[in-house]
């Protein structure tokens, strides 16, 4: 399956410094999403697991998302604590949202909302067990020195439960499709595509 590298360009790392050195944690993404009242205007998202936040600052109190620039090279970006009003964090789903403010010097490509799976196009395209996946994001035992190099790792839905999942650490509800890829570490928070039979 060839893959286009915009798709890399929907990607960015997440780390945490420890006092010492920069550790990489994390893979987010960015999403457009129409505006409800202008819905030619596509407001800028930043996505990725609300673990990937949380566990951050429980343990080190910061993270950063490591974006590449246009002009090569990256630029860090402090991102706010789990508490602040500026995450939108869902309550049934590993999921975190942060409104992106608009900067010209990043080299990004957003995720259209229209590309989001559906309940809908799940019956539609009859998507279910052994469906192959592709996910993009971080290797974090090399993850660039001057530029972020996400890799991609191919996999399968493995399961579609009916009923919530439960988070070992918090106890707490979620609703998740599992799916079944090679991973070291690194790809918590990555998107995950899949190519449509309808357009193979």
């Amino acid at each position: 399956m060839w893959i286009p590298k915009e798709f890399t360009t929907a990607v960015c790392f997440l780390c945490t410094n420890n006092g010492e050195k920069v550790l990489f944690c994390g893979t987010a993404f960015f999403v457009a999403i129409p505006g409800a009242d202008s819905p030619e205007l596509a407001i800028g998202y930043l996505v990725t697991a609300q673990h990937c936040v949380r566990k951050a600052f429980d343990r080190y109190c910061n993270l950063s998302c490591r974006i590449n620039t246009k002009g090569g090279g990256t630029k860090l970006i402090e991102l706010p604590s789990p508490d602040s009003s500026n995450w939108f964090m869902s309550e049934d789903a590993d999921v975190a949202l942060l409104v992106l403010q608009e900067d010209e010097s990043l080299e990004i490509s957003a995720i259209p909302s229209q590309s989001f799976l559906t309940d809908d196009l799940m019956k539609k395209e009859n998507i279910g067990l052994g469906d192959e996946v592709f996910l993009i994001g971080l290797f974090n035992l090399v993850h660039g020195r001057d530029r972020n190099y996400p890799i991609i790792r191919s996999g399968m839905i493995a399961m579609m439960p009916d009923e919530p999942l439960q988070d070992l650490d918090t106890g707490m509800d979620y609703r998740a499709f599992l799916v079944e890829a090679r991973s070291i570490g690194g790809l918590s928070g990555s998107p995950v595509f899949m190519a449509l039979k309808s357009e193979e």
